[in-house]
């Protein structure tokens, strides 16, 4: 952390991936990026925020889009 110019965007960016990869890995990193944020003076609301914010699964977003996924894969990847 303190080789980097913004440690509470860096630790907001890591509470993000770790909501959206924890599940899959084999450590939560979660601890960790809280008590690495409180050290580094980091805003504890927004950390909670983020924390405690329901991450949706790959499977249950890609079950959302349902039968309209193929209208939406070129919309935002195709060409313009």
């Amino acid at each position: 952390m303190n080789c980097t110019p913004a440690p509470c965007t860096a630790l907001l960016e890591g509470a993000v991936a770790n909501r959206a990869y924890g599940t899959y890995g084999t450590t939560d990193n979660e601890s960790l990026i809280r008590e690495l944020s409180l050290s580094r003076g980091c805003d504890p609301a927004l950390m909670e925020w983020v924390l405690a914010s329901k991450e949706v699964a790959a499977g249950d977003a890609l079950e959302a889009v349902g039968e309209d996924l193929d209208g939406k894969i070129p919309k935002f990847l195709g060409p313009r």
